[in-house]
């Protein structure tokens, strides 16, 4: 990893935008960090566009895993080669312990963080709208809730101080 890359993390509750927020900015030029993910892909997702989909024996197997977590049943993750394709600034969507997870194999300058939210209708209709069930949308809130309220209090990442900006 070069010090010229710069890793903006969107961070934030399941189902709040990160993924749609980050396929507008690669639209519109910028690139993201291809995670693997061992669940199956949704709609019109592609592999190797949206993600890497890969078998649970694949990712559990890979020596260059990074950042690992799981997210309701499948698991999501950053290996070597996929931080490794693009310089400059990249996009991913992280929880709080893929944070810092990262932070392990990247310098915290490197690592921009953003706290993206929306209504909690907004967000359980979004579920919905993927064909989840009300008993695994209220589990996952209540694990999202939990990586909210586990991230440390005041954490700095990146250039900016408490009180300044940071605008890309």
């Amino acid at each position: 990893m070069t010090d010229d890359k710069e890793i903006v993390v969107l961070t934030g509750k399941e189902a709040v935008g990160k993924s749609s927020l980050i396929d507008y900015l690669v639209e519109n030029g910028e690139n993201k960090i291809l995670k693997l993910t061992t669940r199956a892909p949704r709609g019109d997702e592609t592999d190797g566009k949206d993600y890497r989909f890969v078998t649970l024996d694949e990712f559990i197997g890979d020596p260059t895993m990074l950042v690992s977590s799981r997210i309701g049943y499948n698991l999501y993750g950053i290996n070597k080669k996929s931080l490794a394709e693009h310089q400059g600034r990249v996009f991913v969507t992280l929880d709080t312990d893929g944070i810092l997870q990262l932070e392990k194999s990247v310098s915290p300058q490197n690592i921009r963080v953003m706290m993206i939210s929306a209504p909690s209708r907004v967000v359980i209709q979004r579920m919905i709208n993927r064909g989840e069930r009300l008993d695994d949308i209220r589990a996952k809130r209540r694990f999202d809730e939990n990586q909210v309220a586990g991230f440390p209090a005041g954490r700095q990442f990146g250039r900016a101080r408490a009180g300044e900006t940071d605008v890309f």
